[in-house]
């Protein structure tokens, strides 16, 4: 869970302060422009250029939130630049292995309270099943920190990988099981967590992913949190040690 120690609460005035204000500005410049005669503008083409060029904004796509400790740094950038550190994340198509199906990526992002890991595979997918390993076994690992005994793997963290190769390169069978978690009362294996690039559509190029593999971490408001090599445990478990609680042990009478 996050932290309630007051250090959510204080990242308001870190990022989202100045977030507000600038959405007040905007508010006040589109208000007076709506509120100005004919006479008073340039042209019709005034208020349509305004709204073109400043749409993303209110849309919440141009908010950059600086780093804090919810939004980590960009020394990895490089890794995943179609996803900024601090930008909302960006989807795209791929395709879901157990049905072949072309999905939007980020339409998959449910409103549930849970961070997300996106990892995309390294060419030959052994840097990512490592990851995939110590992420489900690992004392270390945030996924085992911070899930509390008894709660379904994805509870908290929604782990999802897309590969590199055509989905019917992929043996859904070998993938680890970090991906294909079983969930709810049933435990009933989800199946759509494993996704792969689409040829004509590669998100690896689209966004220009690393080959080498990322780890793009995404946070419950859909602004990318952090992007880190693969390997990178030590890093990883270190930011979320800023944000996260550790689960309450029940007490017994």
């Amino acid at each position: 869970m996050i932290r309630s120690d007051g250090s959510l609460l204080k990242t308001y005035n870190e990022e989202r302060q100045d977030v507000a204000q600038k959405l007040i500005d905007y508010d006040k410049e589109w208000s007076a422009m709506m509120s100005r005669s004919p006479e008073e503008m340039e042209g019709p083409h005034e208020i349509v250029d305004f709204f073109v060029n400043t749409a993303n904004f209110p849309g919440g796509f141009d908010t950059r939130y600086e780093q804090s400790s919810l939004t980590g740094g960009t020394e990895h950038q490089q890794l995943a630049e179609g996803f900024p550190v601090g930008m909302r994340f960006k989807s795209a198509q791929v395709s879901r292995v157990c049905d072949t199906t072309t999905v939007h990526l980020g339409h998959h992002f449910r409103a549930n309270g849970r961070w997300r890991l996106y990892a995309f595979a390294d060419e030959s997918g052994q840097e990512v099943a490592a990851l995939a390993d110590w992420l489900e076994h690992s004392a270390d690992s945030p996924i085992t920190a911070y899930t509390a005994e008894g709660q379904d793997i994805d509870s908290v963290f929604d782990a999802k990988v897309i590969y590199q190769q055509d989905c019917h390169d992929v043996d859904i069978n070998k993938v680890p099981r970090l991906f294909l978690p079983k969930v709810g009362q049933a435990q009933i294996m989800d199946w759509e967590k494993v996704y792969t690039a689409i040829g004509h559509q590669d998100i690896f190029t689209e966004r220009g992913i690393d080959r080498a593999g990322a780890l793009v971490v995404v946070r419950q408001d859909m602004y990318v949190a952090q992007v880190l090599p693969l390997a990178a445990r030590a890093e990883l478990a270190e930011f979320f040690a800023q944000n996260m609680a550790l689960p309450k042990v029940p007490e017994f009478s």
